[in-house]
């Protein structure tokens, strides 16, 4: 078992280093793990607080397979119930060891944040959905563990939450990524829009064109939000309106950029903090959309996540 001699007060320091993350890197998560049950905000909060350490390292410049070998072997040391001498790794750790989260899961993390170090790009959209999948829905599949679902469409609906948050992440930053050399718009959209990819590099411009590929990715967010719905109403009752919130939240973002016409380059796309409550009251009451039928045409990338961990 794990780290048995450590006090309650390092605990609660590690969870607190975890939250500060958290806020620091991504205040719509942080929104959302607000509302959830104590049990799960703590769970919830560690292993999302790894997460975003790991992409973090992945994606700094300069960032070498070497590097992603060291991710490797810290995350399946803290996997192993032997984490680095670190709050966020002792905290993942034990959320690891408390929900008996399989190895599988970060190894397909890993292999995304691999992605990540090697700059790589993705030539179609299917391709930045594999890639969503293993960066993103990861994560969601973490989740829905931890609050007691893990039989296969529960947690095929789980990865299109991660799906579509990634999606619109992705939208959102791709001015801050362009600056950094990154580039996931998909190149086939890209290309059948007339946007010379080397030369947005160089100038990362919101052009009518890009604008439009933007758009085009946030359309398919929103299916991938659509068809996550039915996952969400089959999740506990008290750990619903959590799910319900980060999903709210997520969209929202992609609210802001579409009412930019697609400009999320020249200004951030963010959600203010008013508008944050209203979402996270709204998050309480259940949508119909939760009430569609929970099986949904499959998707290559989640069938290979989802074997490695249903029961």
């Amino acid at each position: 078992m794990v780290q048995r001699s450590l006090t309650d007060t390092t605990i609660k320091s590690d969870l607190d280093a975890c939250r500060a993350l958290l806020l620091r890197r991504n205040r719509a998560l942080y929104a959302a793990i607000l509302i959830a049950p104590p049990r799960v905000r703590d769970a919830a909060t560690a292993l999302f607080a790894f997460f975003v350490s790991i992409e973090e390292a992945a994606r700094r410049d300069g960032a070498t397979p070497e590097l992603v070998e060291e991710l490797r072997g810290r995350t399946h040391r803290a996997w192993s119930g032997s984490p680095d001498d670190a709050p966020i790794d002792r905290a993942f750790s034990r959320a690891v060891d408390a929900y008996a989260l399989p190895r599988a899961i970060f190894d397909f993390a890993l292999e995304g944040f691999a992605w990540d170090a090697d700059l790589r790009r993705y030539a179609t959209h299917h391709a930045l959905v594999d890639y969503a999948v293993r960066t993103s829905a990861t994560r969601t599949v973490c989740l829905c563990m931890v609050l007691g679902r893990r039989k296969r469409a529960v947690l095929e609906r789980a990865c299109d939450l991660g799906i579509a948050i990634k999606l619109t992440t992705i939208a959102r930053d791709v001015g801050k990524d362009a600056a950094q050399g990154r580039l996931y718009l998909p190149i086939e959209w890209l290309e059948e829009a007339g946007v010379d990819v080397d030369l947005f590099l160089d100038r990362p411009l919101p052009s009518p064109a890009v604008r439009g590929v933007i758009l085009r990715l946030l359309h398919s967010a929103d299916a991938f939000f659509l068809r996550a719905d039915p996952g969400i109403g089959a999740l506990p009752l008290a750990s619903r309106p959590f799910a319900r919130s980060a999903r709210y939240v997520y969209a929202a973002i992609g609210d802001e950029i579409e009412r930019a016409d697609g400009d999320s380059i020249s200004r951030p796309a963010t959600v203010s903090v008013p508008r944050l409550a209203r979402l996270v009251v709204r998050a309480l009451r259940a949508p119909r959309s939760e009430s569609r039928p929970i099986d949904q045409a499959r998707i290559q990338a989640v069938t290979t996540l989802v074997d490695a961990v249903a029961q």
